[in-house]
Order: structure tokens, then sequence, then C-alpha cells
């Protein structure tokens, strides 16, 4: 072969590694652009990431903004929403804030002082890198990423096998919004030992990492097929759960109890969620007892009046009973397959269902729900148990509610 032939085929072969290392180079660059979007696609979405030069600083969960100090303690200090760098800091801290602090005169004060019950109330414990190190980039060809549901603020990705919660691209996040997300993973991490609360796996200021309940909610088709012996079963799943979450001390409440809170875990156990509309319970240092906290004033949103207590929809003051009347409600369903009140239509006359002046009238007069005769009369001792603890948990006067685990070792006894 002549050397001028060898030069042509040196020449064609160089232009052809030319061209596949120019086309290589441009399918990177593709490649890189798209996933840089995708990338800042779903930070944006998920809003996990937030830049400190924007955003009041943050330390864990806890957005603290500083301008408060600059202006007097009364005028903006609200000890739900505000962390503190020091422990005296909370000492001086006088709850001013309706929905937080009780506004009981004490020694000619306006208010209580109101400090954390324990240090771990102010504290969180963020593993952003567990979150940020997630695959987020669909691939339907593996199904790697399902939607599960969304919320008012957030919403649940089946990831693998387990949940992630991103925060909507819509929600601003500020002060509120910050402690609410603490408060929920911190309920979470405090009764991580409890097999009947989801578990926590990690979390940032707003995304979190749970354990995947696999059954689903509790649904009227799910109770209408259920024995006697099944709801009791379940029945005593959600007063335990609710024990275990107040615990020996009552730190903690979840302030939104109903059926749909509760989810059906891989061996099918009952399991309590979603803390995000709770508190941290407070003590007052003066008169050693806990500051009840402010309830707000739902009285025009008939579901919120249907399955809350009369002190949490009202503006009383409230405390961890307000999660016994919850207990109320999902037992209440479990005999019924009802909201509460959603039965009682059948004995007003002339109504095809209850008016919201109806359910309040109700709710004063410390009025059972009704129940269907058949409930009502049942002497089957399981339904009994129930509708005896129901009855209880239901109680207007919250000081008349038995405790959680109360209602536990009453169902028990069945």
């Amino acid at each position: 072969m002549s050397s001028s032939c060898c030069a042509n085929i040196a020449r064609s072969r160089m232009r052809l590694y030319n061209a596949l290392g120019l086309l290589l180079a441009i399918s990177i660059l593709s490649y890189v652009s798209i996933i840089y979007h995708i990338q800042w696609h779903y930070s944006v979405l998920f809003s996990s990431a937030m830049e400190e030069d924007n955003y009041p600083h943050v330390v864990g969960t806890r957005s603290i903004n500083h301008s408060w100090r600059s202006s007097p303690v009364s005028d903006v200090l609200d000890v739900h929403t505000t962390a503190f760098d020091t422990k005296d800091e909370v000492d001086e801290a006088i709850c001013r804030n309706d929905r937080w602090c009780s506004h009981s005169p004490i020694s000619g004060q306006e208010n209580e002082l109101c400090v954390p019950m324990r240090k771990w109330q102010t504290s969180s414990h963020p593993t952003g890198n567990i979150i940020h190190e997630i695959d987020m980039i669909p691939r339907p060809s593996d199904n790697s990423i399902e939607f599960l549901g969304s919320g008012s603020e957030r919403i649940a990705w089946k990831v693998g096998g387990i949940v992630l919660k991103t925060m909507m691209s819509n929600i601003n996040y500020d002060n509120r919004t910050a402690e609410v997300l603490r408060y929920d993973s911190m309920v979470m991490e405090q009764r991580t030992a409890s097999p009947h609360i989801i578990n926590i796996y990690g979390m940032t200021a707003a995304s979190q990492l749970l354990e995947l309940a696999p059954g689903g909610e509790i649904t009227r088709d799910i109770v209408r097929k259920l024995s006697p012996k099944k709801k009791l079963e379940y029945a005593i799943d959600i007063a335990q759960a609710v024990a275990d979450l107040h615990g020996s001390d009552n730190t903690l409440v979840h302030g939104d109890m109903w059926i749909g809170q509760l989810l059906f875990s891989a061996d099918g156990k009952l399991k309590l969620c979603d803390f995000n509309q709770g508190f941290f319970q407070r003590w007052n240092k003066v008169q050693n007892i806990s500051c009840p906290m402010r309830g707000e004033n739902y009285l025009h949103k008939l579901p919120k009046v249907m399955k809350k207590p009369l002190e949490q929809i009202s503006d009383m003051p409230m405390s961890e009973k307000i999660d016994i009347h919850g207990i109320g409600v999902m037992l209440h369903f479990l005999l019924t397959t009802c909201k509460l009140y959603e039965c009682d239509h059948v004995h007003v006359v002339g109504q095809d269902k209850l008016t919201l002046d109806k359910i309040i009238e109700l709710k004063h007069a410390d009025s059972p729900p009704a129940l269907p005769l058949e409930i009502a009369n049942s002497t089957i001792p399981e339904i009994a148990s129930i509708r005896l603890a129901m009855n209880l948990a239901l109680r207007r006067d919250p000081e008349k509610r038995p405790s959680a685990q109360s209602i536990v070792n009453i169902l028990k006894e069945t």
C-alpha cells in the first residue's frame, strides 16, 4: 500500500475521531444542561434550599429573626415561633400571643411567664446531607418516584421504600413555617420508640424523610368490614398512639386529631402522623403549672367545628385534652363510619343535615353524638367498651376527659 493511501486513511480516521469527540462533547454538555435544569426545577419546586442572604438566620430547622432585639420584647416576641440563643432569653420571654399562651393575670402582670418544659423543645437535629443525596430525577422506566398526595403546604413522594415530604413552591417560608416544620419533626424524633407513631429518618428546614405506611388510610369501606374484635384492636392502637405522644409529662400535643391522621404500617398497625398543627406544652414558673394555650376561632368553618372540641374552636384555653377529644372522634368513626355529628341529622326533624348552629348548640349542651340504634343498644363487649371510651373522651369539660393511657386501660379491660 502506498504511503499516500496510508496518509489518507490516517486523515480519515482523524476526522472520524474528531467528529466522534465533538459529538461526545455535545452530548455531555447537553446532558449536564438537562440535569442542571431538572435540579434547578426541583430545588424551586421543593424549596428545600435556603440562601443565607435572603432568609433569616437558621439554626437547624429553627428560624431566628434577630430583629426583635432592637424592639421591646413585649412588642415582637412570640415564644412559639421564636427560637432563643440562651436559656436566659427563654426565661425572660413573656408570651404576648393569644394563640400560644394564656392571658390569666398573675400579680398584676398581664400574662403568665411561659417557658419550655424540656430543653429539647427548642432544639432540632437536621440531617440535610441525607435528603440532598436522594436522586429525584424521574425515571418512568423504573417508577422510582411516586406522588402520594399533598396537604396545605407540603407534597408527599414515595422514593423507593420511604416517603419524602417537600415544601410546595408557592409557600412563603417564614418564621411560622420554620417552627411548624421543626415541631413536626421533633415530635417524631422524640417519640421514635413508639410503634404507634410514624418514624422520621431525616430532616431539613423544609423537607423530611419518613417511614412509608403502605396500607394507607383507614376508610369507611375498611371499617364496615371489621369485626368487633378488630375494631377494639384498632381502638387500642389509636388511644395508645396518643398516650405515647403525650408521654408521662404531656409535653407534646397533636392538635388535629381525626381519622385521616392514621395510617396502616407494613405490619397492619395503625400509626399516628402529621403533627404540624400541634404545640409544645409550656410551663408557668410562677404557679408551677402547665400554661394553657389559646385556640383559634373556627366557628365559621363547619368541617373543623365538627371534629374539634369546643375550647379549640372558640378561643378558649386548651391543653393536651384536645387530643383526648380527638380519640373520641376516631372511636366514633370506628363505631359508625360517620364523622362526628354526621349521623345526627336523622334525629333533627325537618332537616336533611345538621347546620353549623345546631352543631355548636350540641357542643355547648355537652350532648354526645347520636349513634345508630344497633350501636347504641349493643351488648357486644367490644362495642360497649369502645362506646364507653368514646363518651368519656368527648366530654365537653376537658378536665373531665380521662388521659389517653386511662382510655387504653379501659379498652384493654374488655
